[in-house]
């Protein structure tokens, strides 16, 4: 059984759980082994009734005394079993939805394995209510099976998974797929020929201990392990990209000429700021340099990024070169092409937008793909699809890819191809340390902006109910200013007891916000409605509205003062700092409001940076210390693209991070074949194209 090996084959992997596991990514054996667990339930010791503690989760051992059902009302029941340890009596709980007319009994299953006089292994959430315990359950399995040890016993991985598939079926699916995958094993990081630090585990083993550790011991060993091995094939990958551009010199460098560069400037109607300077000198280097550019923008929200990507587009389109601008979305292109438009009125700039609205084999493409290839359209702004096959530049001076980590180095260099000797200028909203960027952007220059245009109101950050925050929303929309309200989902979920978006969308409209107009923006929706919804916002037509985190990126409205985040503690930091960009990109107040109920101790105190600062920065710092780097970046996750860095802690590993890079570099420094080993691990991550400097 390989990496590759469909997951229909691993043992207990039928065709509806194979459908139901690709809702996760989860495609093949190796997306199985890197889906890795978010976090572990210490049950390595059964825990005694009278030491249980309210609110936490705990294991235990008991003997069962009674069970019964009890219809709670509302298309509810409850299953409800007296189970001792000896000396003191919990209540194990679960709900369900009950049907009095189904023909099957929902709590038979229970009802058998929670008969008087059997024991059981229990885990769920303690609850304590004057003198009585209650333990609403999660897991449980009958003691007593024919195995020595329970599987709900031990250090048990928690992994991030989707409605119909149970942790306890996820935890045996990934203990065959190690099994299978042991015989056909290959460990890159020793066949690197490199000798890793003191202490590494070999891949199968790190594998397998990372998925089901003996110990908390085990398990630091094998999360070492296994972040030299990823972080070894990063750093390669980024060593062959380096190589590829090192291959190819500009045919002529940029010239700084300031006719198109001082219309802009006058068209923008303000200064750039220091840091914008700064940056934008950076970037002009660059391009009068005989070597391509490759360069990261890192700037907080409203920074200015995109003004200083204009002036290096502007340059480019000087140099009758010309300059792309690639976009993750369908929004954000278009909003770029009336901004952009905008600020080069008059300048006599041909500007094409190419998104996947317009068909590949359509008329209108074809024209778009004729004018691009002959040089007539001079600045090219769309999304993936200019990275497909049937777009060829006339002559790309530089490409900007904005919202960079919604693209893997793949992606990158594909563009790259397209153009060898175009200068590469990205842009990311993520406002990581310096320090951090350098270690994952390893092939890129590093530009920063650290400072927002002067002017600019800072965004006030509340916590309000959902109640209180309508009210507010009435006052802002009474003076005339615009609204969004964001939900976490699109449509209501049995699972999830959390507000839609297209629920509350007719129910705000009819309810609380009867006298406004009430659009809703959700990714679900077709390319020209997404665009229909979004321009009725910005021009007017719509009062309020509601959206999922589709407005995340880069959606600019300068009329809406408000933004609310429902259940806002279900969202990452810096989900809710990009979201908080949606408003105050004007000259007015703005304000941006978190409802949420009953907030995690984490939740609550992610809220709290938010409530304390506006600084994307210490956001970023904030979210480092409280989740590490690896969940800030937003690298592509389930075993394919990009360094899965949930695995790398940069503050603990900087030994072994040093030792990969530099046997990364002393590989690709060689001039000999890499491994093969390596080099499929390459090919798998990133595609075939990122071993072409390999074939003869």
């Amino acid at each position: 059984m390989s990496l590759d090996t469909p997951v229909r084959f691993i043992k207990g992997v039928g065709p509806d759980l194979a459908k139901k596991l690709s809702r996760l990514g989860l495609l093949t054996v190796g997306d199985i082994l890197f889906h890795y667990p978010v976090s572990y339930q210490d049950r390595t010791r059964a825990t005694s009734v009278s030491d249980l503690v309210d609110g936490k989760d705990a294991f235990v051992r008991g003997e069962v005394l009674s069970s019964r059902v009890t219809e709670a009302g509302f298309g509810l029941a409850v299953f409800k079993s007296a189970v001792t340890d000896g000396k003191t009596t919990a209540w194990v709980t679960v709900w369900r939805r009950f049907n009095p007319w189904a023909r099957y009994d929902i709590f038979s299953a229970l009802k058998r394995d929670f008969e008087k006089g059997k024991e059981v292994f229990v885990w769920g959430r303690v609850r304590k209510r004057a003198q009585e315990t209650e333990i609403t359950l999660k897991e449980y399995e009958p003691a007593g099976t024919g195995s020595s040890e329970p599987a709900t016993k031990g250090i048990i991985p928690v992994y991030p998974l989707t409605e119909g598939i149970k942790p306890v079926k996820f935890r045996k699916i990934a203990k065959a797929a190690l099994d299978g995958y042991a015989a056909s094993a290959r460990d890159f990081a020793a066949a690197s020929g490199m000798r890793p630090p003191e202490g590494l585990l070999a891949r199968r083993r790190a594998l397998a201990d990372l998925h089901f550790p003996p110990s908390f011991g085990a398990y630091e060993k094998a999360r070492r392990s296994i972040a030299f091995g990823e972080y070894l094939i990063f750093q390669t990958a980024l060593a062959v990209s380096r190589g590829i551009i090192t291959r190819h010199k500009k045919a002529s460098p940029c010239r700084i000429r300031r006719n198109l560069l001082s219309g802009f400037r006058k068209n923008l109607g303000f200064e750039f700021t220091r840091a914008q300077k700064k940056a934008i000198n950076e970037i002009f280097a660059d391009m009068t340099s005989p070597n391509p550019m490759q360069r990261i923008l890192i700037g907080d929200v409203g920074s200015g990024k995109t003004a200083a990507a204009v002036s290096a587009m502007l340059l480019s389109v000087e140099n009758s070169r010309q300059a792309v601008l690639v976009a993750p979305t369908e929004i954000l292109a278009r909003q770029h092409f009336d901004t952009i438009s905008k600020h080069t009125a008059g300048l006599g700039v041909n500007i094409e937008l190419v998104t996947g609205a317009s068909a590949a084999g359509s008329r209108r493409r074809k024209a778009a793909n004729s004018r691009i290839a002959s040089g007539a359209s001079q600045i090219i702004i769309g999304t993936h699809a200019l990275m497909e096959n049937p777009v060829r530049f006339a002559d790309a001076g530089v490409i900007v890819i904005d919202e960079q980590h919604k693209f893997g180095v793949a992606q990158r260099l594909n563009l790259r191809l397209k153009a060898p000797g175009a200068d590469i200028l990205l842009m990311s909203a993520t406002p990581i340390p310096r320090s951090l960027a350098i270690a994952i952007y390893g092939d890129l220059d590093v530009s920063v902006i650290d400072e927002l245009p002067p002017g600019r109101i800072p965004v006030k950050t509340m916590m309000m109910t959902d109640s209180d925050a309508y009210e507010f929303a009435k006052k802002e929309l009474a003076s005339g200013n615009k609204v969004f309200i964001v939900y976490p989902i699109i449509d209501p979920s049995e699972k999830l007891e959390l507000k839609s978006a297209s629920v509350e969308a007719e129910r705000l409209s009819k309810e609380v916000f009867a006298g406004y107009k009430v659009g809703l923006l959700h990714g679900r929706m077709k390319s020209s409605d997404k665009l229909s919804a979004m321009e009725s916002f910005r021009s007017g037509d719509t009062d309020v509205l509601i959206a999922t985190v589709v407005i995340e990126v880069g959606i600019d409205v300068p009329a809406a003062t408000l933004l609310i985040v429902e259940h806002a503690d279900r969202y990452g930091l810096a989900a809710l700092h990009q979201l908080r960009g949606r408003v105050g990109r004007a000259d007015k107040q703005s304000y941006c409001v978190l409802v949420a109920d009953s907030p995690t101790d984490d939740a609550a105190r992610r809220l709290g940076v938010l409530l304390e600062t506006g600084d994307g920065f210490e956001v970023a710092r904030a979210d480092l210390k409280l989740r590490g780097a690896g969940r800030i970046i937003g690298t592509t996750q389930h075993g394919r693209g990009e360094l899965d860095l949930r695995i790398a802690d940069f503050e603990k590993d900087k030994d072994i991070l040093d030792a990969a890079r530099r046997s990364a570099l002393m590989m690709s420094a060689q001039g000999a074949v890499l491994p093969s080993s390596v080099r499929d691990e390459l090919s798998r991550r990133y595609g075939d194209k990122i071993m072409m400097p390999q074939a003869g």
